[in-house]
């Protein structure tokens, strides 16, 4: 069979055109949103704790799930209750699930406990020739189901001991008694005095201790803590009782102050060196 050279031309033409065509379309199929910039865009919405956003681009069924005010709510009060900030979510890999996408990713923030971060996946499902996230209470914390909250709590840390190569402390918490006084049953002025003395305190400074606004006949008025070895006789004054308490004590007192630390007073000249720094006074 022969061909012309216009019959060949025109045919060229047509398959020119029959390839654009197809390569239109595949373009035009694949032209609207896609999952990741779906994703992406919730994702920085995020990071920013822009929950209004977020909400938005949830598909239907999580908005018949959660409205809007629980959503935002949510999220709201457990981040600000936690201190969430630097919020980061990195993706790490986008692939087909079922009934549309799924994203796996890694999340992480500072918070008042510290840094906390997981890993989680979510479902980016089509809606409308659009995509959408298909979300769930599991997204703020993996193990968080609809009803679970969070609840901040501190616990004060219990300072260690400093032992040395023996294994002996040099600094530790102890059992200690704390020496005071009832004012209601104190029968005999002579017995504070007397009490004064057996402390190796001045007797004023038990008297100034009574004086306190709090102070009332029947409540216990510390004076002076010492340590549970201490023998010291109490049981012929009036008035005068012990209770227990933790604390810390130095068994080899300023042989190992270099080694444990130590409190003293401070001079003019280093008062003036740091003045308008945060001090504690210690009576």
């Amino acid at each position: 069979m022969n061909f012309t050279k216009k019959q060949i031309t025109i045919t060229s033409i047509a398959a020119i055109l029959i390839i654009a065509a197809g390569i239109g379309a595949f373009f035009l199929l694949n032209s609207g949103p896609s999952a990741k910039t779906a994703w992406d865009e919730y994702s920085k919405a995020w990071e920013k704790k822009d929950y209004e956003a977020m909400y938005n681009l949830l598909d239907s069924k999580s908005k018949s799930e959660t409205d809007h005010d629980t959503f935002v709510n949510k999220y709201t009060n457990i981040y600000n209750g936690i201190e969430a900030d630097q919020l980061k979510i990195e993706t790490k890999d986008i692939v087909d699930g079922d009934g549309g996408k799924t994203a796996a990713y890694h999340f992480s923030a500072d918070t008042l406990a510290g840094n906390v971060s997981f890993d989680q996946s979510v479902q980016i499902v089509k809606e409308d020739d659009t995509y959408k996230i298909s979300w769930s209470y599991a997204q703020i914390f993996p193990q968080m189901q609809n009803g679970d909250g969070i609840q901040i709590s501190s616990e004060e840390a219990k300072r260690g001991s400093i032992l040395d190569r023996n294994g002996k402390v040099i600094a530790g918490d102890d059992q200690a008694i704390v020496v005071g006084v009832v004012p209601g049953k104190i029968k005999d002025e002579e017995d504070l005095s007397t009490l004064a003395k057996r402390l190796d305190i001045n007797v004023d400074s038990i008297k100034n201790a009574m004086q306190a606004s709090w102070v009332k006949d029947d409540l216990f008025v510390p004076v002076k803590t010492i340590s549970k070895d201490t023998d010291i006789k109490i049981d012929d004054l009036s008035g005068v009782t012990t209770q227990t308490t933790s604390a810390r004590i130095y068994p080899y007192k300023e042989i190992c102050s270099h080694l444990s630390g130590y409190v003293q007073t401070i001079n003019a000249e280093e008062l003036e060196k740091h003045k308008g720094e945060v001090m504690t006074a210690i009576h």
